[in-house]
């Protein structure tokens, strides 16, 4: 009977996360190219804004900007630890094509390693740049 209601459960809430949100956009978590390239440039507009005002601004826009940020960053992270054991698979199974298997996934991590380190810092400056600082300019 628990399994029954937590299948259940499951069910609704995967019901409701696939249905859009009402006055609200639904955050971008894909690793894309173009939403990478999205959010990185939104990032660096924010940077660009908060470097010229030295009051943090984190409003809604920022606050959502960083979620969304965050679950590319995760994402991302996914993919990374994915190729990883794939490569690891590959190399303890072999066989033909193998070697340009394990060549293309490791291609392929490095440069979704390259995105998760621009993607983090540049969250960590907006982070930094947009939240209350305490006296004297310091970040917390």
């Amino acid at each position: 009977m628990g399994w029954i209601a937590a299948s259940l459960a499951l069910a609704f809430v995967l019901s409701r996360a696939s249905t859009p949100l009402i006055g609200r956009a639904r955050h971008r978590t894909d690793p894309s190219p173009e939403v990478l390239g999205s959010i990185l440039g939104e990032l660096g507009a924010v940077i660009e804004e908060a470097e010229h005002d030295p009051e943090p601004h984190s409003g809604p826009r920022v606050q959502e900007l960083l979620t969304e940020g965050y679950g590319v960053y995760l994402s991302l992270e996914a993919e990374w630890r994915r190729l990883g054991r794939e490569i690891e698979d590959l190399l303890d199974t072999g066989g033909e094509g193998a070697d340009a298997e394990i060549a293309k996934r490791a291609r392929r991590r490095r440069q979704v390693e390259r995105e998760r380190r621009q993607l983090r810092q540049r969250l960590d400056a907006v982070w930094s740049l947009t939240h209350d600082r305490p006296p004297g300019g310091a970040v917390r």
